[in-house]
Order: C-alpha cells, then structure tokens, then sequence
C-alpha cells in the first residue's frame, strides 16, 4: 500500500517539487518501504522518533523536523544533522537553534512560520 501510493504521487507531482513523507507513526520497515519506492525526504514530528530511526536511514535520505519544536528540544535536535526544521514559530527558537549549529561549525537551513494577520487564535478544549 506504501509503495503503491507513493509510485502514484511521484508520477503526478512535478520533477521539482520535493515529497517529504510524514512518518509520525510509522515503523522502520514503513519507512523503509517508502523510501524503497522513491521517497529521498522524511518528515519526522517527534524528537524521540528521529532520534531512533534517522540514524538507520542511508545518507542521501534528507531527513526533516516538522513538528512543533520546543525550546529545550532545540539543540538535541540540530545535534541530529537535519536536512531542515520546518514551522519555527519564534524568534527565541530561531536564535537557539542557531547558536546550536553555530557550536557544532554548521549552517542550520529552517523555514519561519510567520503570521500574516490579525487575528487571534481561539483554542477550544474538547470535553
């Protein structure tokens, strides 16, 4: 099913457009099924996870950070060599993990969420 779904997407999408797969809950065998398909980047959304699985995954696989990324996390995660940390949502966690890369001699490439209105964000709590 992996395989099958990924050969569709990557027949339909552009050449220049990059497919990370989010594997929040998948296994190293799902991974490696993607990745056997034709998947070169890989989203991870917890610290825990990419500490466990990146290690195991070849060279050319760009891995990623896509979750929400907390501050005390920072470090430990630039200390993994992502490809880039996606959805940064303040100046503070930008600057650590800056100075995080900048010990370890590297350029860390991130994108910065920005937010473009003015409106609020209401939180509801489901009961």
């Amino acid at each position: 099913m992996i395989e099958d779904n990924v050969t569709e997407l990557l027949k339909v999408i552009p050449s220049d457009i990059t497919l990370v797969a989010a594997v929040k809950y998948a296994s190293k065998i799902q991974i490696d099924e993607a990745i056997k398909a034709g998947v070169t980047d890989i989203g991870f959304n917890h610290y825990q996870q990419m500490k466990d699985l990146a290690p195991y995954l070849s060279p050319e696989i760009k891995t990623h950070f896509i979750g929400t990324l907390q501050l005390n996390k920072a470090k430990k995660v630039v200390n993994l060599n992502p490809y880039l940390i996606e959805s940064v949502d303040s100046y503070k966690l930008a600057e650590k993990i800056n100075n995080a890369a900048k010990n370890k001699k590297r350029i860390q490439k991130i994108l910065i969420q920005v937010k473009t209105d003015d409106k609020k964000t209401h939180w509801i709590r489901a009961r």
